[in-house]
Formats: C-alpha cells, sequence, structure tokens
C-alpha cells in the first residue's frame, strides 16, 4: 500500500483533473476510503477536505450513480461467457474493493443490484477457484483479509 502522503498527493492530482468517468471516481474514492478508513485519518483537515472536493466533483460531473456502475460492470464481468483470465478475474477483486469503498463512503446502490453483484462475482470466483484464490492471495491487504471476496478465496 501507499503511505499516507503519497494517498494524500495521488488523490489531490487527480482532484485537479476533470471527473470525467465512473472509474475516475471509484478510483479516488478507494483513496479517500484508505485514507479515511484504513488508514485512520477520517478527521485529518487534509482528507476531510480531499472528501469535500470528491464529493462536489462527482455531483458536477453527474456521476452520483457511480457504485450502481461499478457494479454493474462488475456483473457483466463475472458473467462473461467462458473462462476469464487471470487479468479479469484480479479485475473482478479489485471492483469488489471499490464497491466496498464507494459503499464505506456512503455511495448507495439498489439492493436487487447489490445481489446480483455479489451472486455473479461469487458464482464466478467458484467456477474459477484456482485462479481466484491465486488472484486472492496477490492482491489481500491485512484491512480486506475478511472481507468475503477475499477470505472465501484464500487458504
Amino acid at each position: 500500500m501507499q503511505n499516507v502522503d503519497e494517498l494524500i498527493q495521488d488523490t489531490n492530482c487527480a482532484l485537479g483533473r476533470p471527473l470525467k468517468l465512473p472509474h475516475q471516481a471509484a478510483s479516488i474514492a478507494m483513496n479517500l476510503f484508505l485514507l479515511s478508513q484504513v488508514y485512520g485519518l477520517a478527521e485529518d483537515p487534509r482528507v476531510r477536505d480531499l472528501g469535500g472536493r470528491f464529493k462536489t466533483a462527482v455531483r458536477a460531473a453527474g456521476l452520483e450513480e457511480v457504485l450502481s456502475n461499478q457494479l454493474r460492470y462488475a456483473i457483466r464481468l463475472a458473467s462473461a461467457p467462458g473462462r476469464l483470465m487471470f487479468e479479469e478475474i484480479h479485475k473482478l477483486f479489485s471492483l469488489c474493493d471499490e464497491v466496498h469503498a464507494l459503499r464505506a463512503l456512503g455511495f448507495a446502490a439498489d439492493a436487487q443490484l447489490l445481489a446480483d453483484f455479489e451472486a455473479s462475482v461469487s458464482g464466478r470466483f467458484a467456477a474459477q477457484r484456482a485462479d481466484a484464490c491465486v488472484a486472492a492471495e496477490h492482491g489481500v491487504e491485512p484491512w480486506s483479509r475478511n472481507l468475503w471476496w477475499f477470505a472465501n478465496n484464500l487458504p
């Protein structure tokens, strides 16, 4: 994981550019989640400022549905026909992390969409268990070890 100063700098730089796409918002949300929840800096003035700027940027870009977008993306990827490449399995883990971060930051989505996401991703991980286990071991962090997508795929 990056250190706090790098995360703050990266997030500040990202918020200095126009926010146009959901994956940009999800990436910034991941940084803010790490800073506020994992590193425990929710009350740090720098992190609070970044959080406020992020919310303003999301509204200005019309990306309030970023969580739903990431959920639908993960469902499409998990439901794709055939076998996924390792990189695609790894991407599913990243999308799960982003979904977790967005929810922790207060973004909401339809309960059925969340259930469909969990069922699709769980099904794909079960179908490609060996790949999912390797990707889980590669991507797990101490803070994410107990989240279902890692916990179900770690030895």
